[in-house]
């Protein structure tokens, strides 16, 4: 069964602060107050972060986070200790067991909490979240402590659906027609003659699916269909790889060169182009960053090296590497 994205937002009673810059921790009732905090603290306010305990949804209630208050303002910029985070959590990680969970499901979470109660302080939550001012942000949220959802706060304000636009519109179905693949375990190149070919060749390296990266050229949609793209195979089955592949995939950073990222708005052909033109020499030539909808039904990280199909494709990261091995 396809699981739908966790589109969500998360309710959060500020339960208490510190500010790194004051060395100052901040009661219950003085972080509550973020207008008084931005007043207090207005040249420094990047370092003061607060400590927002889940209401809902009730999979996450409870859970104490580490949020940074620069990026997690209360909506309509009201001072009753509420913050309203949407987001999207695509990953439930323990350092501690050094294990990795996709959220697909409130089972699935309450399942993860059970087993990892012990050591609280060592799990984070991956999400893609959309402050109230500014592009969307991929942050890793540090759980600091969680209660039993029954008996932790419930926040019953409806939310209304307008909230997750940003996010969701970010979502873009995207149809490559595979024209060939490049391992860097075998140093081989290999090339899709008939559609049949895709998962049978894909499927010789199923052992290290990690040293595989698959080329193609964009068909739809029809605007962007200018564009090669360059991207590890293993976030996808190998049984379910075709000649033209369609991703279910949400944008949300482009690259160019070695960290200069921005938010890559609606896929935006112009602003694309114009990054293809400027920066195709450079060595990691332009990129986005994307989750996509991969194996199993879960979300996975991954990065599309793009060219523009009438000039030569730039050399991407794992590429050099190679090329100065060899040489």
């Amino acid at each position: 069964m396809q699981r739908s994205w966790p589109f969500q937002v998360l309710t959060c009673e500020i339960v208490r602060g510190r500010c790194r810059s004051c060395n100052l921790d901040l009661s219950r009732e003085e972080a509550k107050n973020t207008r008084k905090l931005f007043e207090n603290h207005r040249s420094h306010f990047g370092s003061v972060t607060v400590v927002g305990r889940v209401a809902s949804p009730f999979e996450y209630r409870g859970m104490d986070l580490v949020l940074t208050l620069e990026t997690f303002l209360p909506r309509s910029r009201r001072s009753d200790g509420i913050l309203r985070i949407p987001c999207l959590i695509f990953r439930l990680s323990c350092l501690r067991c050094n294990v990795h969970v996709f959220p697909g499901g409130e089972a699935e979470v309450l399942r993860f909490r059970t087993k990892h109660e012990s050591h609280e302080h060592k799990v984070r939550l991956d999400a893609i979240v959309q402050p109230i001012m500014g592009p969307v942000v991929r942050k890793k949220l540090e759980v600091c402590g969680w209660g039993d959802p029954c008996s932790s706060l419930e926040v019953r304000e409806p939310i209304p659906d307008s909230e997750l636009d940003p996010l969701q519109n970010l979502r873009r179905p995207l149809t490559c027609v595979l024209v060939g693949l490049k391992c860097t375990f075998c140093h081989v190149t290999q090339l899709f003659e008939h559609c049949a070919d895709v998962s049978e060749v894909v499927g010789q390296h199923q052992g290290h699916l990690a040293y595989v990266f698959l080329n193609g050229s964009i068909e739809d949609p029809p605007e962007y269909s200018g564009i090669d793209v360059n991207f590890p195979t293993s976030p996808f089955e190998c049984g379910s790889l075709r000649r033209e592949l369609r991703i279910d995939c949400l944008v949300f950073e482009m690259s160019h060169g070695i960290g200069n990222g921005r938010f890559a708005s609606l896929w935006q052909f112009t602003e694309i182009q114009r990054c293809l033109e400027k920066y195709a020499s450079e060595r990691n030539g332009v990129r986005l960053r994307s989750l996509v909808r991969g194996k199993w039904g879960e979300l996975f990280e991954l990065e599309f090296g793009l060219s523009m199909r009438s000039g030569p494709r730039p050399l991407l990261d794992f590429e050099q590497q190679w090329l100065s091995a060899e040489s």
